[in-house]
């Protein structure tokens, strides 16, 4: 089965069994994220917009590469929170805004080494970030010389906006990791 659409979910998507997700356009979603298929990202974005905990997520561990994934909302407290249950990847941009991305023990990969890859809200006590715990963390491709950005830090009980600007020594192709 092939699927080709864009469109506003009042619920999840979940792409399941043998379906085929693609199209360059929008797709926003009010709930889960659930691949257990094939998504073809193309140039499309995905807005989770719901007002509760949102996941990214997948009943049998396929990992879903967005190409961008825009995080939006207006839950508070753990409601600002969108959590994934396992890896997952970013081909184009990571727009933050002031939600917090919860990836737990997991990766989200930043697969493109564009500076502007990773943006989000800087507005005290409104940061958007990402948040890990264990061995989970926000990865970034880099190729220049120049400063990359890592908006890091800690949603659980205090937020605490951490951001971390990593200037790699070279403009060689590298990948670095940041909890």
């Amino acid at each position: 089965m092939r699927v080709t659409s864009n469109g506003s979910w009042p619920g999840n998507i979940h792409i399941s069994n043998t379906a085929i997700l693609q199209g360059d356009g929008r797709y926003h979603l009010e709930q889960d994220w659930i691949n257990d298929a094939t998504f073809i990202a193309g140039n499309s974005s995905v807005e989770m917009f719901g007002n509760k905990l949102e996941l990214i997520t997948s009943n049998n561990a396929t990992v879903t590469t967005f190409d961008t994934l825009d995080l939006t909302g207006t839950g508070t407290a753990i409601n600002r929170r969108k959590q994934q249950t396992l890896d997952a990847n970013v081909a184009g941009a990571l727009l933050l805004n002031d939600r917090v991305l919860f990836t737990a023990g997991h990766t989200m990969y930043i697969t493109t080494p564009a500076l502007t890859a990773v943006t989000n809200s800087t507005t005290y006590g409104s940061e958007g970030l990402v948040s890990s715990i264990g061995t989970g963390c926000l990865s970034r491709v880099t190729n220049a010389a120049s400063p990359y950005y890592f908006p890091v830090g800690a949603a659980s009980v205090t937020l605490r906006y951490r951001k971390v600007l990593l200037t790699p020594a070279s403009s060689n192709n590298a990948t670095y990791t940041v909890r």
